[in-house]
């Protein structure tokens, strides 16, 4: 899961190769990322689509692969 990366940079990064990759598939706008906040660890639903348990960190690295989508020139659909 990227929630268990320590380093923000990393999952920008991440966000750009997505976008690298929608743009070779001609995909403009992904549905991504999920922004859920991980309160039940036993939800099966969310489990490691979630950036974590802790809100600002979620938010942070929500933020880092909207970031990394964008400048790649793909549309993030946070949700």
């Amino acid at each position: 899961s990227l929630g268990a990366i320590r380093n923000d940079s990393l999952i920008y990064e991440m966000g750009l190769e997505i976008a690298r990759q929608c743009k070779i598939m001609g995909i403009q706008v992904n549905l991504a990322p999920v922004a859920d906040v991980n309160v039940n660890p036993a939800n099966p639903i969310i489990g490691v689509r979630s950036f974590g348990e802790d809100p600002s960190n979620v938010a942070r690295k929500a933020s880092a692969y909207v970031r990394g989508l964008r400048e790649g020139g793909v549309m993030a659909v946070g949700k």
